[in-house]
């Protein structure tokens, strides 16, 4: 690894997420780097733009949110998404989300969002991140990982409310029911005032490659009503992943769990065929 060019890029990070200037002496400390190695890193930040300076204080500068925004733009799975997630905003009044995964971080990664209507709801950010196994879209994208990441990410579980699972056998057996049913449930298992559903959004070949979820607070999605809320995300999910490669095998396999979840029996085919508290008046935590 390149040493320099890895300091710099982690002054660059320590700048964007800090919220404000920092000064040399405070950012040199946070991060373990000397004083004057902070300071050399940091002008040259500002040289190349990414970081500018004012009164001895640097900031990341707007050139970051031009690159991040490129980066998000990247993600033609965004526009896809954007009328299934409208529509279940319009049909369930609560927060709708689309992530991906970090397969390094184990972590899902918010690329777009749309709000509920309602006083109370859900709240979080596009760009932010929270831990894969214990969110419902994040349970529903690691089902689908090869046993390589889901042997390491069984090494990091950890504990956020009394409903988070923990155990690395039962949460593999947990996320194996999550791939055969084609849907993932968070139950306060990453606030203990959300609940939520994620189903995956899978390309032609089956690779899950985003998830949509659907999250609210707990008392607002009781049995019956989540598994109305089920089949309105898993329908959703489908009707994206169909866009991604339409006529493909998963598309084929997510529409027969959707009959299923109706109660409706299904045909084969002849292929063998995804914390901060309550935003506005007041914020729950994110799903």
């Amino acid at each position: 690894m390149e040493k320099t060019l890895a300091k710099g890029l982690i002054v660059l990070e320590a700048l964007a997420q800090a919220g404000g200037p920092c000064g040399v002496s405070d950012l040199a400390a946070s991060l373990g780097i000397s004083k004057s190695n902070t300071h050399r890193l940091l002008n040259t930040l500002v040289a190349t733009g990414f970081a500018s300076t004012v009164d001895g204080r640097y900031a990341a500068s707007l050139k970051m949110w031009e690159l991040g925004t490129k980066v998000i733009d990247g993600f033609d799975v965004r526009e896809l998404a954007r009328p299934a997630m409208t529509r279940l905003v319009r049909e369930t009044a609560e927060s709708v989300r689309l992530t991906v995964l970090d397969p390094k971080s184990l972590e899902v990664i918010y690329i777009d969002k749309i709000d509920s209507p309602q006083d109370v709801r859900t709240f979080t950010e596009i760009g932010g991140r929270a831990p894969a196994h214990c969110t419902s879209s994040g349970k529903v994208m690691l089902a689908y990982q090869d046993d390589a990441v889901l042997r390491r990410m069984v090494r990091k579980l950890k504990p956020y409310t009394p409903s988070t699972i923990v155990d690395a056998a039962e949460l593999m057996r947990h996320l194996k029911k999550v791939r055969a049913s084609g849907y993932a449930l968070n139950q306060r298992e990453y606030s203990p005032q959300v609940a939520g559903v994620a189903a995956p959004i899978l390309d032609g070949e089956g690779h899950t490659v985003a998830a949509l979820s659907i999250a609210a607070p707990a008392d607002r999605l009781p049995a019956a009503r989540l598994k109305q809320v089920t089949v309105m995300i898993c329908d959703a999910a489908a009707s994206v992943s169909a866009r991604m490669r339409p006529g493909s095998t998963s598309v084929v396999q997510l529409s027969a769990r959707i009959a299923q979840l109706r109660g409706r029996k299904t045909k084969s085919s002849t292929n063998g065929t995804t914390v901060p508290m309550v935003r506005a008046k007041r914020r729950t935590s994110k799903e």
